[in-house]
């Protein structure tokens, strides 16, 4: 008895060295580091304070998986604030689905690509990244009103909406300093999870491999928590006090935007749940409710649940987290939305 637990005392040490140093070695070794992170890139070190919008993207970061310019905005591209004559430009703004993943997998990115390979007047199509993961409504209608305060151009403002932006899940401080509104905020500490060693980030990305070939959801994720914003207790999916403040926020983008001489586009993501029988009411009310509010604004607005079925949804978007498109979810989007601009026209 005292050999078997022995043995398996050593063998418990071994096991545990040899993860520490397969930890170390994938967390230092920049050949791998392309396993070291999920789709979506969230990692509070990323970010730094900002007195009025909470936090902001970090200037100048630059590693294997996230890039961002001098100007805090994703990728390496520096951008003057006036347009050029011979060029149009978009901003995009939004949370993780607009900011987008590793190796600047994002939909700006596609897009600009898209455009200036179509583009048929010599037109040289800029598409900023002004995306912050973690942002809700109030936080990117007040960056937008920054950004144009600050003298930036440009033609067109695009506003990649995901479901939970309804919710304002931060404490946001007008120029004053006044409060405007205080509620439950993600923790941005640098607390150790499980899900922040590399040994799980790399298991999370074979999971995503396998189960994206299976077209299905992985399965450590939780869809209880996921959805669990959207139950009021009402009875309706979203809290009335919620959705004013998120109506009033598309309200501010519109007119800001209409003041400054900038069109506005609204494009609402799915999330790959939104197809399963048990979130098809919640889902059709959230897109009505969204939906019918920006039409009768005559702003025009996406939807890219037009493009996704229950056949492709976890093709195009990370099994082990439902809530983010992967590359060609992407490049789908990027894709749509060019389709229903008439950039002649619009």
């Amino acid at each position: 008895m005292k050999k078997i637990i022995k043995r398996l005392l050593l063998l418990s040490v071994s096991i545990l060295i040899s993860a520490i140093f397969a930890e170390l070695f994938l967390r230092y070794s920049p050949r791998l580091l392309f396993f070291s992170s999920a789709n979506n890139i969230t990692e509070p070190f990323l970010k730094i304070d900002d007195p009025v919008l909470q936090f902001v993207l970090k200037p100048n970061i630059r590693n294997n998986l996230f890039i961002t310019n001098s100007q805090g905005f994703v990728g390496s591209k520096e951008y003057q604030k006036e347009i050029r004559d011979d060029s149009k430009r978009i901003l995009t703004l939004g949370d993780s689905l607009t900011q987008g993943g590793e190796k600047l997998i994002s939909f700006p990115r596609y897009l600009e690509e898209i455009l200036n390979k179509e583009s048929y007047q010599n037109i040289k199509w800029e598409v900023i990244n002004a995306g912050v993961s973690g942002y809700n409504h109030l936080q990117v209608a007040r960056y937008f009103e920054r950004l144009l305060k600050d003298d930036w151009q440009c033609n067109y403002v695009i506003y990649g909406i995901c479901p939970n932006d309804i919710l304002a899940n931060v404490k946001i401080i007008d120029d004053t300093g006044s409060l405007v509104k205080s509620v439950k905020i993600e923790d941005y500490s640098k607390k150790t999870r499980l899900k922040d060693f590399e040994l799980v980030k790399l298991l999370v990305k074979i999971s995503d491999i396998l189960f994206s070939r299976l077209n299905k959801p992985a399965l450590m994720y939780k869809k209880r928590e996921y959805y669990s914003y959207c139950k009021a207790v009402s009875g309706k999916y979203y809290d009335e006090e919620a959705a004013g403040d998120f109506e009033k926020s598309l309200d501010k983008i519109i007119k800001v935007a209409h003041s400054n001489n900038v069109k506005p586009i609204f494009v609402l993501f799915p999330q790959a749940l939104d197809y399963e029988d048990e979130f098809i009411d919640i889902t059709e009310y959230r897109r009505n409710r969204i939906k019918n509010y920006i039409f009768n604004k005559n702003v025009l607005f996406i939807d890219t649940h037009n493009i996704f079925t229950r056949d492709n949804i976890y093709k195009l978007f990370c099994p082990s987290d439902p809530a983010h498109p992967n590359a060609a979810g992407h490049k789908m989007v990027a894709q749509y939305i060019f389709n229903q601009i008439d950039i002649t026209k619009y």
